[in-house]
């Protein structure tokens, strides 16, 4: 009977094990370790409804591999894959304990920066560049025998940039179609963004 009920137990305990494997497989992406959108939503609306209560900001990065189509359609998915893998390390290994990443999708990734500014945002955001462009992928059927890798980065800040969940994603998104569409490899802020619009409106409508 000791022994049945042992072995009963540790059936148990393996199937805790298996089920909290399951999980955290769900959560997080195995190929760069980084939570999930899923999970990702659930900690934004926490962390949005935070900032709210306590008046705090909170920044959040909206960031993608440049010509990352490009790099899976010449070479492969798999150098694909270990471009994301590096990629996922630099990130994690540059972050506060209180910093939440998420790959979004694809190439996408988005960093929640609780009781950031844009310009500690900023900083973080070239910390980032700065590893991910030591990143060196060996590719020795090309002639360049090795691929570097940069990011284009737009930054979005509550209460400064947008009053909402859903606007302070709009507007990151907003500066990082903005940085993909002015040259790549950069970083912007919402607010420059906006500036930088209402300038080029204020010229074009000075040429008309």
């Amino acid at each position: 009977m000791l022994k049945s009920f042992a072995g009963q137990i540790g059936l148990a305990l393996d199937n805790v094990r298996l089920f909290d494997k399951v999980e955290e497989l769900s959560l997080y992406d195995e190929l760069t370790k980084l939570p999930l959108r899923r999970y990702f939503n659930q900690r934004f609306q926490e962390e949005f409804y935070r900032a709210e209560r306590f008046t705090t900001p909170l920044a959040l990065i909206w960031a993608d591999i440049d010509y990352f189509k490009e790099v899976n359609d010449t070479y492969g998915h798999q150098i694909g894959d270990k471009v994301l893998k590096e990629v996922g390390r630099v990130i994690l290994s540059n972050l506060r304990k209180i910093d939440f990443p998420c790959r979004y999708g694809g190439d996408e990734i988005i960093i929640l920066l609780p009781q950031a500014s844009g310009e500690e945002a900023r900083k973080l955001s070239r910390r980032l560049a700065e590893g991910i462009s030591e990143i060196k992928i060996p590719v020795p059927f090309s002639k360049a025998r090795e691929l570097a890798v940069s990011m284009s980065i737009g930054i979005s800040t509550f209460p400064a940039d947008a009053s909402s969940m859903e606007s302070l994603l709009e507007k990151a998104d907003d500066a990082l179609y903005w940085v993909k569409s002015h040259g790549r490899g950069r970083i912007a802020l919402a607010s420059e963004v906006a500036a930088a619009k209402a300038e080029e409106k204020q010229t074009a409508e000075n040429r008309e």
